[in-house]
Protein backbone atom coordinates (compact mmCIF):
# COMPACT_ATOMS: atom_id res chain seq x y z
CA UNK A 1 0.00 0.00 0.00
CA UNK A 2 1.40 3.36 -1.02
CA UNK A 3 0.62 6.40 1.09
CA UNK A 4 1.40 9.85 -0.25
CA UNK A 5 1.33 13.05 1.75
CA UNK A 6 2.58 16.60 1.74
CA UNK A 7 6.11 17.29 2.88
CA UNK A 8 6.43 18.84 6.31
CA UNK A 9 7.14 22.56 6.12
CA UNK A 10 9.47 22.28 9.10
CA UNK A 11 11.20 19.21 10.54
CA UNK A 12 9.72 17.59 13.60
CA UNK A 13 11.24 18.67 16.93
CA UNK A 14 13.63 16.32 18.72
CA UNK A 15 11.87 13.79 20.94
CA UNK A 16 13.15 15.54 24.06
CA UNK A 17 11.52 18.78 22.94
CA UNK A 18 8.00 17.54 22.18
CA UNK A 19 6.36 19.98 24.61
CA UNK A 20 7.84 23.10 23.04
CA UNK A 21 4.72 24.18 21.12
CA UNK A 22 2.52 23.95 24.21
CA UNK A 23 5.06 25.69 26.40
CA UNK A 24 5.43 28.56 23.95
CA UNK A 25 1.67 28.94 23.37
CA UNK A 26 0.49 28.86 27.01
CA UNK A 27 2.69 27.11 29.56
CA UNK A 28 0.00 27.37 32.24
CA UNK A 29 -2.74 25.74 30.18
CA UNK A 30 -3.81 22.16 30.91
CA UNK A 31 -1.78 19.74 28.81
CA UNK A 32 -3.13 16.43 30.09
CA UNK A 33 -5.91 15.48 32.48
CA UNK A 34 -7.32 12.34 34.08
CA UNK A 35 -9.94 11.46 36.66
CA UNK A 36 -7.45 12.11 39.47
CA UNK A 37 -5.19 14.97 38.37
CA UNK A 38 -4.20 17.39 35.65
CA UNK A 39 -0.85 18.80 34.56
CA UNK A 40 -0.13 22.03 32.73
CA UNK A 41 2.47 22.18 30.00
CA UNK A 42 4.93 23.69 32.46
CA UNK A 43 4.22 21.01 35.10
CA UNK A 44 4.54 18.24 32.54
CA UNK A 45 7.87 19.68 31.42
CA UNK A 46 9.10 20.00 35.01
CA UNK A 47 8.06 16.51 36.12
CA UNK A 48 9.48 14.79 33.05
CA UNK A 49 12.75 16.74 33.26
CA UNK A 50 13.12 15.89 36.96
CA UNK A 51 12.45 12.22 36.30
CA UNK A 52 14.90 12.21 33.39
CA UNK A 53 17.56 13.55 35.74
CA UNK A 54 16.67 10.85 38.25
CA UNK A 55 17.06 8.12 35.65
CA UNK A 56 20.47 9.44 34.70
CA UNK A 57 21.30 9.73 38.39
CA UNK A 58 20.93 6.00 39.00
CA UNK A 59 23.33 5.18 36.18
CA UNK A 60 21.19 4.96 33.05
CA UNK A 61 22.95 6.35 29.99
CA UNK A 62 21.70 7.48 26.56
CA UNK A 63 20.85 4.43 24.48
CA UNK A 64 20.09 2.23 27.50
CA UNK A 65 16.80 0.34 27.61
CA UNK A 66 14.49 0.93 30.56
CA UNK A 67 11.73 -1.69 30.83
CA UNK A 68 8.45 -0.73 32.48
CA UNK A 69 5.31 -2.28 33.93
CA UNK A 70 3.02 0.74 34.15
CA UNK A 71 -0.76 1.23 34.00
CA UNK A 72 -2.16 3.61 31.40
CA UNK A 73 -2.12 6.81 33.46
CA UNK A 74 -0.50 10.25 33.41
CA UNK A 75 2.61 8.79 35.05
CA UNK A 76 3.15 6.73 31.90
CA UNK A 77 3.25 9.88 29.76
CA UNK A 78 5.69 11.52 32.19
CA UNK A 79 7.86 8.40 32.03
CA UNK A 80 7.96 8.36 28.21
CA UNK A 81 8.86 12.05 28.08
CA UNK A 82 11.57 11.49 30.69
CA UNK A 83 13.04 8.66 28.61
CA UNK A 84 13.09 10.91 25.53
CA UNK A 85 14.80 13.71 27.47
CA UNK A 86 17.41 11.34 28.92
CA UNK A 87 18.04 9.62 25.59
CA UNK A 88 16.78 6.27 26.90
CA UNK A 89 14.95 3.58 24.96
CA UNK A 90 11.54 3.22 26.61
CA UNK A 91 10.74 -0.51 26.64
CA UNK A 92 7.14 -1.04 27.82
CA UNK A 93 6.06 -4.51 28.93
CA UNK A 94 2.47 -5.72 29.05
CA UNK A 95 1.19 -4.49 32.42
CA UNK A 96 -0.43 -7.85 33.22
CA UNK A 97 2.58 -10.04 32.48
CA UNK A 98 3.17 -12.88 34.91
CA UNK A 99 6.62 -13.33 36.43
CA UNK A 100 7.50 -15.90 33.74
CA UNK A 101 6.52 -13.48 30.98
CA UNK A 102 8.44 -10.69 32.70
CA UNK A 103 11.53 -12.91 32.67
CA UNK A 104 11.14 -13.65 28.97
CA UNK A 105 10.64 -9.96 28.13
CA UNK A 106 13.68 -8.92 30.17
CA UNK A 107 15.76 -11.60 28.44
CA UNK A 108 15.01 -10.37 24.93
CA UNK A 109 14.87 -6.64 25.73
CA UNK A 110 18.35 -6.12 27.12
CA UNK A 111 16.98 -3.67 29.72
CA UNK A 112 19.38 -2.41 32.41
CA UNK A 113 16.56 -1.60 34.84
CA UNK A 114 12.85 -2.20 35.36
CA UNK A 115 10.26 0.38 36.46
CA UNK A 116 7.15 -1.23 37.97
CA UNK A 117 4.01 -0.08 39.71
CA UNK A 118 3.55 -1.36 43.27
CA UNK A 119 0.52 -3.37 42.13
CA UNK A 120 2.93 -5.66 40.26
CA UNK A 121 5.32 -6.09 43.20
CA UNK A 122 4.45 -9.76 43.74
CA UNK A 123 5.26 -10.83 40.19
CA UNK A 124 8.36 -8.65 40.09
CA UNK A 125 9.57 -10.28 43.32
CA UNK A 126 8.91 -13.73 41.85
CA UNK A 127 10.80 -12.86 38.66
CA UNK A 128 14.06 -14.72 38.21
CA UNK A 129 15.71 -11.83 36.38
CA UNK A 130 14.26 -8.56 37.72
CA UNK A 131 16.33 -8.62 40.90
CA UNK A 132 19.49 -9.31 38.94
CA UNK A 133 19.24 -6.45 36.47
CA UNK A 134 22.36 -4.34 36.37
CA UNK A 135 20.59 -1.28 37.81
CA UNK A 136 17.87 -3.13 39.71
CA UNK A 137 14.18 -2.25 39.84
CA UNK A 138 12.36 1.03 40.42
CA UNK A 139 9.10 0.82 42.33
CA UNK A 140 6.41 3.47 42.60
CA UNK A 141 2.71 3.87 43.34
CA UNK A 142 2.49 2.34 46.83
CA UNK A 143 0.48 5.33 48.07
CA UNK A 144 -2.20 4.58 45.46
CA UNK A 145 -2.70 1.15 47.05
CA UNK A 146 -3.06 2.62 50.53
CA UNK A 147 0.33 1.38 51.71
CA UNK A 148 1.63 4.88 52.43
CA UNK A 149 5.00 6.36 51.73
CA UNK A 150 7.94 4.30 52.85
CA UNK A 151 6.04 1.01 52.97
CA UNK A 152 8.89 -1.40 52.42
CA UNK A 153 10.84 -1.55 49.20
CA UNK A 154 7.92 -0.31 47.12
CA UNK A 155 7.01 2.60 49.40
CA UNK A 156 6.77 5.91 47.57
CA UNK A 157 4.95 9.17 47.74
CA UNK A 158 2.81 10.03 44.74
CA UNK A 159 5.66 11.97 43.12
CA UNK A 160 8.65 9.83 44.01
CA UNK A 161 10.07 6.53 42.97
CA UNK A 162 12.81 4.54 44.62
CA UNK A 163 15.38 2.19 43.18
CA UNK A 164 15.96 -1.23 44.68
CA UNK A 165 19.46 -2.51 44.15
CA UNK A 166 20.13 -6.06 43.07
CA UNK A 167 19.04 -8.72 45.51
CA UNK A 168 21.75 -9.40 48.10
CA UNK A 169 20.86 -13.08 47.88
CA UNK A 170 22.20 -13.20 44.32
CA UNK A 171 25.18 -10.83 44.10
CA UNK A 172 26.82 -10.43 40.75
CA UNK A 173 29.70 -8.08 39.94
CA UNK A 174 28.75 -8.10 36.27
CA UNK A 175 25.37 -8.15 34.49
CA UNK A 176 23.94 -11.70 34.50
CA UNK A 177 24.35 -13.72 31.34
CA UNK A 178 21.20 -13.92 29.30
CA UNK A 179 19.72 -17.41 28.77
CA UNK A 180 19.99 -18.60 25.19
CA UNK A 181 16.53 -20.13 25.14
CA UNK A 182 13.64 -17.90 24.04
CA UNK A 183 11.70 -18.74 27.20
CA UNK A 184 13.66 -18.95 30.46
CA UNK A 185 12.68 -21.57 33.04
CA UNK A 186 10.13 -20.55 35.61
CA UNK A 187 11.30 -19.80 39.11
CA UNK A 188 9.32 -20.52 42.29
CA UNK A 189 7.99 -17.48 44.09
CA UNK A 190 10.46 -16.14 46.63
CA UNK A 191 10.04 -13.57 49.37
CA UNK A 192 10.98 -10.04 48.46
CA UNK A 193 14.38 -9.00 49.70
CA UNK A 194 14.83 -5.79 51.60
CA UNK A 195 16.48 -3.03 49.59
CA UNK A 196 20.17 -2.54 50.09
CA UNK A 197 20.22 0.91 48.52
CA UNK A 198 17.70 3.45 47.29
CA UNK A 199 17.95 6.48 45.08
CA UNK A 200 15.25 9.09 44.59
CA UNK A 201 14.19 9.34 40.95
CA UNK A 202 11.76 12.22 41.06
CA UNK A 203 11.40 14.73 43.83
Amino acid sequence: MQIDGLLLETPSPPLGDLLRAGLEADAGAVAVTSATRSLSWAELEEESARLAGGYRGIGLEPGDRLASLMPNRIDLLVHYLACFKAGLVATPLNYRYTHREIDHALTVSGARALLAHAERAEDVAASELAGGLELGTIGYGAAELGEGAGAGEWGTSSRRCWRRSRSPARPSPTPPARPRSSSPPAAPARPRASPTATSRCAG
